[in-house]
């Protein structure tokens, strides 16, 4: 069981994704530029990423030891913070360190992968074909 996030990355301080009850999944360092923390929200089904009253979402579908990352959508107000990128990366990185494999049926997310190759490995062997 994962141990709950006890300071580390916070809202504020650096980027991280945490599921519904405060257990770290994945946190950066803290940034000179902070994102908002991504919450996994496991009972909805996706990634979510709050700030000003806005929220950010990496929909997916877990399928056994596969994460179907489905379509990302960031709200007009929250566009070009890069957040999409953020969102893609949480997916990702959860999906790594809990030995799923991905498969990227949003576009966003296969443009990202595209752009960081260093995310292969966790790709379904299917999709890395794809995008190579």
């Amino acid at each position: 069981m994962p141990a709950p996030c006890s300071g580390g990355s916070v809202s504020g301080t650096g980027v991280g994704v945490y599921d519904a009850i405060g257990y770290a999944i994945y946190s950066t360092p803290p940034m000179d530029d902070p994102a908002p923390q991504v919450v996994n929200n496991a009972a909805a089904g996706r990634f979510e990423l709050t700030e000003d009253g806005h929220t950010a979402v990496l929909e997916y579908e877990l399928a056994g030891s596969r994460l179907r990352l489905m379509h990302t959508e960031v709200p007009p107000e929250l566009r070009g913070r890069k957040y999409g990128d953020v969102l893609a990366r949480a997916g990702l990185e959860h999906a790594r360190g809990n030995n799923l494999k991905v498969v990227p049926f949003c576009p966003f997310v296969r443009a990202f992968l595209k752009r960081h190759p260093e995310y292969s490995p966790v790709l379904d062997e299917h999709w890395k074909a794809q995008l190579e």
